[in-house]
């Protein structure tokens, strides 16, 4: 069965990009719908792109522009997509899914390794000390050192995730 090809415009970034539901990103800045380069990551396999608006700039991941874009729901803080067929060029919208990390920890197969709990006392799961240190701006070093001293985030390591 084929599915029909929708685009519609990039939240935040209307009448200047679109995003189709295969996850191709298109601009309309020269005046013309023209397909933009994505690059993919090398650490995480994501693709992503970069898209500008004014003096702002910033590198987003395809398979989230999708999801957000054709759902309508933006993400929250611990909600991730994930590709069903395990894919991660694979975009397009009916790939793709979305989870609450802080209800679903074991994602892939794989257990997380870290709870973070923050000020708020918000409780989030993470695979590796550098998803901790993107997610709160601190370098890996750092995160290691407040697992130790016990900073601002109290870390506590699988053994103690429940």
């Amino acid at each position: 069965m084929n599915e029909k090809r929708l685009t519609s415009w990039i939240p935040g970034y209307e009448g200047i990009y679109e995003v189709d539901t295969d996850g191709r990103i298109f601009s309309w800045k020269s005046g013309k719908k023209v397909q933009i380069k994505t690059t993919m990551f090398k650490n995480s396999g994501h693709i992503s792109v970069y898209l500008s608006s004014g003096d702002k700039r910033e590198r987003l991941y395809v398979h989230r522009i999708v999801f957000s874009t054709f759902r309508r729901e933006p993400l929250k803080r611990g909600e991730w997509i994930r590709h069903r067929d395990k894919d991660l060029a694979n975009n397009s919208l009916s790939n793709l899914f979305k989870i609450d990390t802080r209800k679903e920890p074991v994602i892939d197969g794989r257990e997380p390794r870290y709870k973070v709990i923050d000020e708020a006392g918000n409780e989030e799961v993470y695979f590796s000390k550098e998803e901790i240190s993107k997610a709160y701006g601190i370098t890996q070093r750092d995160v290691a050192k407040y697992i130790k001293m016990g900073g601002f985030v109290d870390v506590y390591f699988k053994k103690n995730l429940s």
